[in-house]
C-alpha cells in the first residue's frame, strides 16, 4: 500500500517540481516556456493517466464531469476562433459578422494562450487524479509545503543581492506575493493540523516544516511591498480562520493551537521591521490607483464592442495597442495585462468564455466550501486561496502567470476533490 502511494505521488511530486521552476523563471510568462511548461505537465497526465485503473478514470470522470465539459469546450472553442473562415459563405462566419477571417484578432497568439491554458488544466488532472484517499491529500498537502519553503528560501537568497522590492525572477511583485499569500495560507493548515491541543512553543515545534514555510512565506511577502498582496493576504487568514470556526476546528479551547498567538506576535513584528516598505508605496497609492482605473476602463470598452465571443483568447497586447490614444497612452505604454484579470477575461473571450470558466471553476470551488463548513483544514485552506488570487486579480494579474495558474490548479485538484473514505 506505502509503495503503491509512492508510485502515485511520484507523477505529481514531479509535476510540483516543474511548476516550481517554472515560477522562477518569471513564471513561465514567456510562449516559449509556457510552451516547455505545457507539455511536461501533459506529458505526466498522460502517464497518470495510463498508469491509473478504469475504475479510477471513471470516477475521476463522474467526480469532474461539468468541469472536464467545459474545459473541452473551451479548448474547442479557443481553437475554431483561432481558424479562419472559408469565405463570405462560410455561416458560422458570417453569424458572427466575421466572414473573411478569423474571430480571434491575432489568431496566433490565441494558440499560444491555448497552449499556455492547457499547463492549468494538465496541472489539476494530475493533483485530483491522485488523491484516493485522506492518506494520498495528505502527501500533496506535505508536497506543497516543501515545495513552498523550497521557493522562499530560493527567493531570499536571490533577493539579498537584488533589488528593494523582491520579484526575483517571478516576474512581478504582484506575482510573487500571490505566490507566498497561497504558500503561507497552505502552511498555516499543515501547522494548525500538526499543532492542535499542544501548548506553548511546543505548537511551534510540532510542525516545524510548515511553522518555517509559513514564516518565510510572511517574510518574503512583507519583502514585495505588495499593497494589495499583503492586505489580502490577512483578510485570506483571517477567512481561513473563520472557517475552521464553523466546521468547528476551534470550536474546543483544547483543540485551539497554541501557536496561534506566537505566529499573531511574530506577523506584528514582521510589520513592524519591515512594513515600511509597503507603508512607503502608500504615498504612490492615488497615481497608481487612477492609472489603473484608465487601464481598465480603455479595456472594458473593448469588451463592450465584442461582449458575446470577444476579441480572442491573449490578444491583449494587440487590444492595447490598437486602444492608445495621446490621452491615455501613459497609463497603457507597457502594460502587459489589464491589470483585472476578470475585465481581461470578458474582452478577449467575452461572455462565452467567461460562462465556460465559471462552469470549469464553479464545481471545485462549491464542492471546498462545502467540505470546509463540515471541517475539512484544507478544503478550507483552499476556499482561502482562492478567496486571495481571485480578489488580488481585481487589481493585478498574477493568475496570467502561467506558472502560477498551474500552482493554483494543482492546489484545487488536490485539495476539492472527494475521497470514498469517510
Amino acid at each position: 500500500m506505502r509503495q503503491a502511494r509512492i508510485v502515485r505521488m511520484a507523477a505529481p511530486a514531479t509535476a510540483l517540481g516543474a511548476i516550481m521552476v517554472g515560477l522562477a523563471a518569471g513564471g513561465a510568462n514567456t510562449s516559449e516556456l509556457a510552451a516547455l511548461l505545457s507539455c511536461a505537465l501533459l506529458a505526466l497526465t498522460l502517464l497518470a493517466v495510463l498508469a491509473a485503473p478504469r475504475r479510477t478514470i471513471a470516477q475521476w470522470l463522474r467526480a469532474h464531469a461539468l468541469s472536464t465539459a467545459a474545459a473541452a469546450a473551451f479548448v474547442l472553442w479557443t481553437t475554431a476562433t483561432a481558424i479562419k473562415g472559408a469565405g463570405p459563405a462560410d455561416p458560422l462566419w458570417r453569424a458572427l459578422g466575421i466572414a473573411d477571417g478569423a474571430v480571434s484578432i491575432s489568431p496566433y497568439r490565441t494558440l499560444e494562450g491555448l497552449v499556455s491554458f492547457l499547463s492549468a488544466l494538465s496541472a489539476f488532472a494530475l493533483a485530483s487524479l491522485a488523491v484516493r484517499d485522506r492518506e494520498d491529500r495528505r502527501s500533496l498537502g506535505r508536497l506543497v509545503v516543501l515545495c513552498g519553503l523550497g521557493v522562499a528560501l530560493y527567493a531570499l537568497v536571490v533577493h539579498a543581492a537584488g533589488a528593494q522590492r523582491l520579484m526575483v525572477n517571478f516576474g512581478s511583485a504582484n506575482v510573487a506575493a500571490t505566490l507566498f499569500g497561497m504558500s503561507a495560507i497552505f502552511a498555516a493548515a499543515a501547522a494548525f493540523r500538526a499543532a492542535r491541543g499542544r501548548k506553548g512553543l511546543a505548537a511551534l515545534a510540532a510542525p516545524p516544516l510548515a511553522a518555517a514555510t509559513l514564516l518565510l512565506s510572511l517574510a518574503c511577502l512583507m519583502l514585495t511591498a505588495s499593497r494589495a498582496g499583503i492586505l489580502l493576504t490577512l483578510i485570506a487568514l483571517i477567512a481561513f480562520a473563520i472557517l475552521l470556526l464553523v466546521g468547528g476546528r476551534m470550536r474546543d479551547r483544547t483543540q485551539t493551537p497554541a501557536m496561534l498567538p506566537w505566529l499573531a506576535a511574530f506577523a506584528a513584528l514582521l510589520f513592524l521591521a519591515g512594513g515600511h516598505f509597503a507603508l512607503a508605496r502608500l504615498e504612490h497609492l492615488d497615481s497608481s490607483a487612477a492609472s489603473r482605473a484608465v487601464l481598465i476602463e480603455t479595456h472594458w470598452r473593448a469588451f463592450l464592442e465584442r461582449p458575446l465571443f470577444g476579441h480572442g483568447l491573449n490578444t491583449f497586447h494587440e487590444l492595447n495597442a490598437h486602444a492608445a490614444t495621446p490621452e491615455n497612452l501613459p497609463a497603457l505604454a507597457g502594460m502587459g495585462a489589464a491589470h483585472n484579470i476578470f475585465v481581461q477575461a470578458l474582452e478577449e473571450t467575452g461572455l462565452f468564455g467567461a460562462l465556460l470558466f465559471a462552469l470549469m471553476l464553479t464545481p471545485p470551488l462549491s464542492r471546498a466550501l462545502a467540505r470546509a463548513v463540515r471541517g475539512s483544514v484544507w478544503a478550507a485552506a483552499m476556499c482561502a486561496a482562492a478567496l486571495l488570487a481571485f480578489a488580488h486579480g481585481l487589481v493585478d494579474f498574477s493568475l496570467q502567470a502561467p506558472a502560477l495558474a498551474a500552482y493554483f490548479s494543482f492546489c484545487l485538484g488536490a485539495f476539492t476533490t472527494r475521497t470514498p473514505e469517510r
